[in-house]
Formats: C-alpha cells, structure tokens, sequence
C-alpha cells in the first residue's frame, strides 16, 4: 500500500521545533495521549528551562483551555513533576465542578423520564468521559449532548424544565437564561438536527478566592466570576440526529448501557458508532472549519486504544461507503495505527484510501497532521 501522500507523524513531532505555536501543540499532544492511554508518547522533549520560562508557562495554559485540554494538562504535569503555576489548577477544578454536575443532570433527567418510559442516550463528550477517560481527568465538556426521538421531544422538553433547566440563551451579562421564544424553538428545530440548548446556571462554591483566574482563562459561556461569586453555566443539547445526512437507524445502532458516578444505568452511544462518527466530525471541523482539533484527536486515538478488539470494523466501513466518509477515516485511522501499532485491521485502512475508493474529490483535503500541530495556523495563540 503506498502511504506517500500521508505525512506521518513523524516528520511532524521529530526533534526540529519549528515555532511556539508547534512547540504548544506538540506538548498538548503529549499530555493528551497520555491521559487517553496513560503511555507515554514523547512527541516533543520540552526542555527544563523552557517549562521555567514564565511566558511559555502562560501560553501553554491559555492553549490548553483553547483546546478544552486544562484538565489533562493538569493531570499530566502533576504525575509529572510539572510546576505550570497555580492559575492551571484553578481552571482545572471549575472543569472538574462542572462535570460534576453535569452527570447531577444526567441523574436528574433519568429519574424524571423513567417516570414516563421515554429513553435518550447520551453522545459525544460524556460518553468518551465514561469509556475512554473514566473521569481521571474528567474531560471538559461544554454541554451534555443527548440523542432523542421525535415523538419524545414534549417529554424530554418538559423533564429537563422540571429539572431546573431553561430552553434558551445564556445572557452572561445578567447572569441568567433568556427563554426562546416558542416560535423560534420551533423554527430552530425544523432548521437544524438538534433543539435550542437547556441551560442552567449554578453557583460554584469554594472559588471566590480565585474569581481573577476565572476570568482571565475560561471563556464566559463555561464560569463567570462576579465580584466573589463564581457562576457556571450548564446545558443540555438534545439532538434529533448526528447530521441530516445520517439514518436515524444507523445513528441510534446497538446502543449500550453504562453506569453513571451515581450508579444509574443510563444508554450510551457505542463505540461503533463513536469509530466512524468521530473522526468525520474531526476531520471536518479541523480542515474544513479551522477548529482545534488535538482533543477531538486524542479522544478517537483514546476510544480505539481500549476498544479496538470489540468495535465491529465491518460496520464501520460499511458507513463509510454508504456516506462516503473515505478521507476522513483514511487519515484518521492511519494516524492512530502510526501511534498504536496496528490496533486497525490495515484491510479497514486501505479500503478507506480516497484514492483506491475513487472519490479523492468528495470532502478529501488530504493530511490534517500539519494543522494539528500548528505548521498550518489553525487560530491564534492569543486569549480571547
């Protein structure tokens, strides 16, 4: 098989460091890869005068939060022996807060829809806190993200009101959730494969001392420190489906059940799904988008990681060809295999190459390894 127009991550991670920017990306990597597997991958070598280097210290944080990696930043530099500054620790335990609650949510909601026998599984970000990071770190989550059927929305509408959440738009100013008009909701939800979010803004105990940091590195629609109090907002996105693109059956596939940090069994999405899913949305939001990417990354080389064995390949190219989903998974898998060894039958691989598959036109803007790790700008380093 000629991989020649697959830069490996090699040439990219060698021992030549090109920029600060490459140089960040590379260490995130690390810290990433580490947490999703806990091997460690060296990368980059990050010389002992540069993690003294207080500007490099800054810079690595603010990046970390960009990436939505502070909490594995911080896993890894205190297994470590990393000193990266009191302001890393901080913003690591609002995140760690959040998901907190956020699984108090998801406990909450179960107990409400039980009562009428309408289910939802739970996608994205919680799932590959519970399968692949088991809250060690927690993975920062934004929102819970939750697969429901039409017919369920009035009930799961109404379930995660009495819950205390509100369908609409945080006002950050106010510190509270603008109710969407029901119009709107509705013109939203015939627009797009997912409702207006659910938001709840909660009050974080034990932050006051540190409501500068708060400000200065997580962004206002995660916490919001006013004068001594800090605020965090919570949110439900409830979907209707992946993309419009996508079979309801083939996105509601064998869902599994897992315990939540409460007990509760609640469905999930599995890892066959999550196997071709990921990394199409990774691909797309990083190459097409210009979105970060290396947590959208390490989360798909972490899934595989541990369930290789068990994820049915033959499901996963078959949703490749019936949504020609080649470059993505191409890519992807290859990059993944060159960090784990062959964990991805090579068969699956080369059955995704867009060139044997004859569609290197559809959605292939070939390697993402160069805007990964910042040989391509990607965004600036700069906070916002």
């Amino acid at each position: 098989m000629k991989r020649t127009h697959v830069q490996t991550l090699e040439r990219w991670v060698g021992p030549d460091l090109c920029s600060l920017g490459n140089v960040i990306n590379k260490c995130l990597l690390m810290c990433g890869l580490w947490c999703a597997t806990k091997k460690q991958c060296s990368v980059v070598h990050i010389p002992d005068e540069l993690l003294s280097s207080g500007p490099f210290r800054e810079q690595l944080v603010k990046k970390a939060a960009v990436e939505k990696m502070v909490t594995m930043l911080s896993c890894y530099a205190n297994a470590h022996g990393w000193t990266l500054g009191d302001e890393l620790d901080i913003v690591s335990a609002i995140h760690k807060y959040r998901a907190k609650m956020h699984y108090v949510g998801i406990s909450r909601l179960l107990e409400i829809v039980n009562l009428h026998s309408v289910a939802f599984m739970v996608i994205k970000g919680c799932v590959l806190d519970l399968l692949v990071y088991k809250g060690e770190p927690p993975r920062e989550m934004e929102d819970v993200d939750i697969l429901v059927a039409s017919p369920d929305v009035p009930i799961i509408s109404a379930s995660l009101s009495e819950a205390g959440y509100i369908q609409g738009r945080t006002n950050t100013q106010d510190l509270c959730v603008d109710p969407v008009p029901e119009l709107e909701a509705r013109a939203y939800a015939q627009e797009h494969s997912e409702l207006v979010a659910f938001h709840r803004i909660l009050r974080a105990p034990d932050m006051s001392q540190h409501t500068s940091v708060i400000n200065g590195y997580v962004p206002d629609g995660i916490a919001k420190a006013v004068g001594n109090t800090v605020y965090c907002d919570l949110a439900f996105d409830v979907h209707l489906n992946l993309a419009r693109e996508f079979d309801i059956s083939d996105v509601w596939h064998s869902p599994e059940q897992c315990l939540l940090p409460s007990k509760q069994a609640v469905s999930i999405m599995p890892a066959d799904t999550m196997a071709w899913f990921l990394p199409v949305k990774f691909y797309h939001e990083i190459m097409l988008h210009n979105r970060p990417g290396i947590r959208q990354f390490v989360d798909i080389v972490g899934l595989i990681y541990r369930y290789y064995d068990t994820i049915d390949w033959e499901h996963v190219l078959g949703m490749a060809c019936k949504y020609n989903l080649h470059p993505s998974l191409f890519y992807t898998f290859w990059h993944v295999n060159e960090l784990l060894g062959p964990v991805i039958p090579w068969d699956v691989i080369e059955n995704c190459s867009p060139v044997q598959k004859n569609v290197k036109t559809f959605h292939d803007w070939g390697d993402f390894a160069a805007k990964l790790l910042g040989e391509v700008a990607v965004g600036s380093l700069a906070w916002k």
